[in-house]
Formats: C-alpha cells, sequence, structure tokens
C-alpha cells in the first residue's frame, strides 16, 4: 500500500467524506476505493484534483503516489500549470457572476498576458 492509499484511507475514513470527495473531484467511488486499496493509483490530473481538495502542494501527492515522472513534469511545467489555474479561476469567477459576457474580453487578453509569462513557461 502506497502512502498516498493510507493518507487516502485516514482522510476519507467516513462514507460522507468519500461521497464529498467524490462530487467535489468527479470521481467515482470505486475509483477512490481502487486508490485507497492500491490496487491502482491516480494519474496525473487525479493527483492535481486530489491536491486541489487536500489543499496541498500537488508535489506532495505525486510523492506519495510514487509518481516521480509526474513529479518531475509538474515541477518543469509549474509556472505554466500556476498561470493555467489563475486562467481558469478568472474565467470561473465570471460565469459564477453572470459576466459571461466578459470572458471574450479576457480571451482576447489572453495572447498578451502570454509575454508576462516566465520565460521557462512560455518555451514549453
Amino acid at each position: 500500500m502506497s502512502k498516498l492509499s493510507r493518507f487516502l484511507t485516514r482522510s476519507l475514513e467516513s462514507y460522507g467524506a468519500q461521497v464529498d470527495f467524490s462530487k467535489q473531484t468527479g470521481t467515482s467511488p470505486g475509483t477512490i476505493n481502487k486508490w485507497m486499496s492500491g490496487e491502482n493509483t491516480p494519474n496525473f490530473e487525479s493527483c492535481l484534483l486530489i491536491a486541489d481538495y487536500f489543499e496541498t502542494d500537488p508535489a506532495r501527492v505525486f510523492k506519495m503516489a510514487d509518481k516521480l515522472n509526474y513529479y518531475r513534469l509538474y515541477i518543469r511545467h509549474f509556472d505554466k500549470i500556476q498561470h493555467q489555474t489563475k486562467l481558469h479561476a478568472r474565467l470561473q469567477y465570471l460565469l459564477d457572476s453572470g459576466l459571461e459576457h466578459s470572458i471574450e474580453v479576457l480571451l482576447d487578453g489572453l495572447e498578451m498576458s502570454e509575454d508576462l509569462l516566465p520565460r521557462k513557461a512560455k518555451s514549453s
């Protein structure tokens, strides 16, 4: 059993916690049970969802899942991932606020904002 399996089992002990985790992350209960038992390990995107749900550093989740290749990928593209996360948050805010018409303006300005990315993220 991996460290991530033990972490999930400990953190999602109660059925209610598993249901909430499933709803919040869009992950099926069967998949969560397989992660908890160690039968399967989460993919890259699922590791990010786990980190987000538990408000922890994704690098920690990758290490617990013994996914060093995911960890290296995350570290290599950290700036780009952070930029995309901020963009997603802005888009979600506009949708939640009923300001759909502003999305086009934000996306039009996206090309200009690419110039603000750190050089490492631009070259990827």
